[in-house]
């Protein structure tokens, strides 16, 4: 389980040392620990289009509380310059998001999609290309903090990065009432 051993605020993002050869990219983990406080707590981040240093660029991030998940940008891991794109939305029908969920933050074409357990709860198009265009990896930023009932920590587990690859999935032999494209 990937967590902060630390006691407040944002803490050291751990950078994805694979680049991905291109700007669509995919992140994804499993809940493995959701905050204990009654809010979510303080967000985690799941981090896409990130340069291998701390500092250089506008980043996209899927900030991740225990019910929700919204997309911002930021120009720095000390949380500078945080503009939310696309506001929280609920992610699992307003409740918990389970222990074993998966989160995935993609983009595809400059779209930025936040999806729980395969269905997206959230999107932003960065039509004006405000995130970095050219930096090729991703991070992942875990937080402790207080949200004034508790202090706890999120925890994340098998993550998955790389290019964004769809498969060609068949076309099914026999459609009923369906069209004949997915």
């Amino acid at each position: 389980m990937i967590t902060t051993n630390s006691t407040s605020g944002f803490f050291p993002a751990e950078f994805i040392a694979r680049p991905t050869s291109g700007p669509d990219q995919y992140i994804a983990v499993t809940i493995d620990q959701l905050h204990p406080g009654t809010s979510g707590g303080s967000p985690s981040c799941l981090v896409l289009r990130s340069p291998n240093s701390a500092t250089s660029g506008t980043v996209p991030v899927a900030f991740i509380k225990n019910a929700q998940i919204s997309i911002a940008t930021m120009t720095s891991w000390a949380a500078a310059g945080i503009i939310t794109q696309s506001a929280y939305a609920n992610a699992n029908g307003g409740s918990a998001m389970a222990v074993g969920g998966r989160v995935e933050f993609f983009v595809i074409n400059n779209v930025y999609y936040a999806a729980y357990n395969g269905v997206v709860v959230n999107s932003w198009n960065d039509s004006g290309a405000v995130a970095n265009q050219s930096a090729r990896y991703g991070a992942l930023i875990m937080q402790r903090a207080s949200d004034g009932s508790s202090t706890g920590v999120m925890g994340f587990g098998d993550c998955v990065f790389g290019d964004y690859a769809p498969i060609n999935v068949p076309m099914s032999m026999q459609a009923v009432n369906r069209p004949n494209t997915y």
